[in-house]
């Protein structure tokens, strides 16, 4: 369910949310709910991190390296 809330948020909040939506080619609302969803949890930064670098172990064919970095992820995970 979609609600409209009007609120006020500082500009250079808007510039690093417009910014990111010209990175990802998405949409402000999209890229302000991801960010509203995320706030306060402390773990994301190093969970993407960790997903990340699995991605490009996987793309180099490392598999071995990205299974162990996983494991590392579900360690965290818990």
């Amino acid at each position: 369910m979609k609600i409209k809330k009007s609120i006020w948020i500082f500009a250079d909040t808007i510039a690093d949310i417009e910014q990111e939506v010209k990175d990802r080619g998405s949409t402000f609302p999209q890229i302000a709910n991801e960010r509203l969803r995320q706030r306060g949890d402390t773990q994301l930064p190093e969970i993407m991190f960790r997903t990340q670098s699995i991605i490009n172990l996987c793309r180099e064919g490392r598999i071995e390296e990205a299974q162990k970095e996983e494991n590392e992820l579900w360690k965290l995970l818990k």
